[in-house]
């Protein structure tokens, strides 16, 4: 409910400073071998207007999902115009 007033780099900050420690976990090797879930979705907002790269149109935007040891699957949708990737 809170992120619908927010604005897109709004949530990328804000996702930043709480998800963040949990990231700095991860690199430093702190993290617990046993997670309490091994599955992870996330909906990534993309651009609503067409974007372009010396003057080619972009068609669309995939997203890059990472999977970490211990992970069983990491799912991420990205929006761009009226689509949506998987």
């Amino acid at each position: 409910q809170r992120f619908k007033r927010m604005t897109s780099d709004q949530i990328l900050n804000y996702s930043a400073v709480v998800y963040g420690p949990a990231g700095l976990n991860i690199l430093s090797g702190m993290m617990p071998k046993h997670q309490a879930f091994n599955l992870v979705i996330s909906n990534v907002p993309g651009p609503r207007e067409p974007l372009y790269w010396n003057g080619a149109k972009l068609d669309a935007l995939y997203p890059a999902s990472i999977v970490l040891d211990g992970q069983a699957l990491n799912i991420t949708m990205t929006s761009y115009l009226d689509k949506l990737e998987v």
